[in-house]
């Protein structure tokens, strides 16, 4: 019986510090928050984004957003967002624009060890994970800055007037 108690003790500790570290406040992001304008896509690094945006680096943050349809199979570790916007999408017709993505309504979405996200098509979802800045670049243009590594993607309901920033179209 002597040694049950620090036993009993350890095991308090280790269950109020997990406890803790759950209790981190999570920052809702809306897709509005991340807009910027970039003033040369071809030399642009994340030491540029508004201040405003930099402050949420290496916080953990919940936005929505929609699968791109690159992703493919029923469970996936990594993935693009398409960001949940109330505003005019852009429209892709023949792929990117020529002025490149709009890389603030984008963000590459990584899983955190161990978990994988249930594709869902055509339904907006919420993602919830720590924000980090990672500039991509493609055809010598940056096209994705923000990245998540997400604890839980789920879907949710659609708000009215809201839909993915961005579209194909004819």
């Amino acid at each position: 019986m002597r040694h049950a108690l620090p036993a009993i003790l350890l095991i308090s500790i280790a269950y109020t510090t997990q406890a803790q570290q759950k209790a981190e406040p999570v920052t809702e992001v809306e897709w509005a928050e991340l807009d910027f304008v970039a003033k040369d896509r071809t030399a642009f690094r994340a030491e540029e984004l508004p201040d405003h945006i930099r402050r949420l680096e290496g916080k953990l943050v919940q936005v929505r957003g929609y699968f791109h349809l690159s992703a493919t199979g029923r469970e996936v570790r990594k993935f693009l967002l398409v960001g949940e916007i109330n505003s005019r999408p852009t429209v892709l017709k023949f792929g990117p624009p020529p002025d490149g993505l709009p890389m603030h309504q984008l963000a590459t979405v990584e899983m955190a060890a161990g978990k994988t996200a249930k594709v869902i098509v055509f339904q907006p979802i919420s993602v919830i994970g720590r924000l980090t800045f990672k500039v991509v670049t493609i055809d010598g243009q940056v096209n994705l800055v923000y990245h998540i590594v997400a604890d839980t993607v789920e879907p949710v309901k659609q708000r009215p007037g809201y839909g993915p920033a961005l579209t194909s179209g004819c």
